[in-house]
């Protein structure tokens, strides 16, 4: 506990000393932060910078032990490029801002594996959604203006196409074909707004 004291001491000591040297978090006369800023709390250190007391450009947090948890970009005080967070060293999620509007996402696993990837617009999925197992494709998913629309396909552990479904307005409209581990089709249906047509198994494996 005293250790920790001590060290939380340390950093805010050290802040007061690097701030009054290079001129950081400095308010101007109308109250407005501009610059570079250095802020230490109990378990972060950020840095930033200001213009007229507004977020612009690199955005970084670290732990108190120095390595980085979280980055992003800033303009004219919203988000805008890449927003990245850290498990370790490792981007565990990365996200793209275009002024503050989420245009493409990124999550990963404790390994740095790919688990998600899809894009956004206008706060709903849009275009293909992947989602990965330890690194390897199982599924993609095809939305226009956040609804299921075109294929949706999904795959076993060695990255065999095992599944094919079609969408039209987020319901089953088209072909809905199961493979089996040979890519030879198993069965075979039609649908038609969400409601089954026409069905046939074709192989039994």
């Amino acid at each position: 506990m005293k250790n920790k004291i001590f060290f939380l001491v340390f950093f805010l000591i050290t802040k007061l000393i690097v701030s009054q040297e290079l001129n950081l978090n400095y308010v101007d006369k109308d109250g407005l932060k501009q610059g570079l800023w250095h802020i230490v709390d109990t378990l972060t250190i950020i840095h930033c910078s200001y213009v007229n007391d507004t977020l612009t450009g690199d955005y970084y947090e670290f732990w108190l032990f120095g390595e980085i948890k979280y980055q992003v970009k800033y303009f004219k005080g919203k988000k805008h490029g890449l927003e990245i967070n850290y498990h370790g060293k490792i981007p565990i999620e990365i996200k793209t801002y275009y002024y503050d509007s989420l245009t493409y996402y990124e999550s990963y696993d404790l390994k740095g594996r790919l688990e998600k990837r899809y894009g956004i617009k206008n706060g709903k999925f849009e275009g293909n959604y992947f989602s990965y197992i330890n690194g390897k494709l199982i599924s993609i998913r095809s939305y226009s203006k956040g609804k299921l629309e075109g294929f949706c396909s999904s795959f076993d552990k060695k990255g065999r196409l095992r599944r094919i479904k079609e969408y039209r307005n987020n319901k089953q409209n088209g072909k809905f074909i199961v493979y089996n581990k040979k890519y030879q089709v198993k069965y075979w249906a039609q649908y038609k707004d969400g409601m089954l047509i026409e069905e046939k198994q074709i192989l039994k494996k």
